[in-house]
């Protein structure tokens, strides 16, 4: 069973809001980031081998868009536009 994002955001610790919107940007996700990810049941994408940590990690295109909405980053400015 999949939970819709909304309803998995509304499930988390505050604590894992703000570890996720920190990290939002990133190109590479922290394998923190990435482990809290799957602890709260979201799928992370994993990539080609790194040399220090073994393991890359890829924001899926679905979370960090809803991520980045959550943050504002994706807000309109249609106020500034008169």
């Amino acid at each position: 069973m999949t939970t819709s994002l909304p309803n998995w955001w509304d499930g988390l610790a505050e604590a894992d809001r703000a570890l996720f919107l920190e990290h939002r940007h990133a190109d590479v996700v922290p394998s923190e980031v990435a482990h809290r990810l799957t602890e709260s049941g979201q799928w992370i994408a994993g990539g080609k081998w790194a040399d220090q940590s073994g393991r890359t990690f890829r924001w899926p295109g679905q979370l960090k868009a809803f991520l980045q909405d959550r943050a504002g980053d994706n807000a309109t400015a249609d106020e500034d536009e008169e």
